[in-house]
């Protein structure tokens, strides 16, 4: 998660905004245990949290999660033309054909070498309620004269 004000990167995709990770980690069990959606100064999170998906990795291996996507549902029209979201619904979704190629595109010691291991596909989420909090303004820093 960025956590200075800086210039958005940009899109891994051509028909949608988004990125593609990928994470080292130590072999054994994780979880992912929690989402959020930032969007024009306010951020959005689930009112009940989700059980948590869980996944193993073994030493040595590469695995292909799936693609884990926000659904917004946009608002009011911000500057520039854009909207803000007021909701959203995470999903995991199966688009490993793309994700795999772009992963190996970025990273090519990866190619041929990442497994499909996907999550539970669908919707993650415990009912359709979200919350929406407002992230604080960052006040500047004024060194004393």
């Amino acid at each position: 998660m960025k956590t200075t004000l800086s210039i958005p990167q940009a899109s891994d995709f051509s028909d949608r905004r988004g990125h593609v990770y990928a994470l080292e980690l130590e072999p054994g069990h994780h979880t992912i245990d929690g989402w959020q959606v930032a969007s024009a100064g306010a951020r959005i999170y689930p009112r009940v949290r989700a059980p948590a998906l869980k996944f193993e990795v073994q030493a040595g291996q590469v695995l292909y999660l799936g693609n884990l996507h926000a659904q917004l549902t946009l608002g009011h029209q911000m500057l520039f033309g854009n909207k803000a979201a007021y909701g959203a619904v995470p999903v995991v979704q199966d688009k490993s054909t793309e994700d795999i190629a772009i992963a190996e595109k970025l990273t090519p010691t990866l190619k041929g070498r990442i497994q499909s291991a996907l999550l539970p596909l669908g919707p993650w989420m415990v009912g359709k309620e979200t919350e929406r909090r407002t992230d604080p303004l960052p006040m500047p820093f004024m060194p004393k004269k």
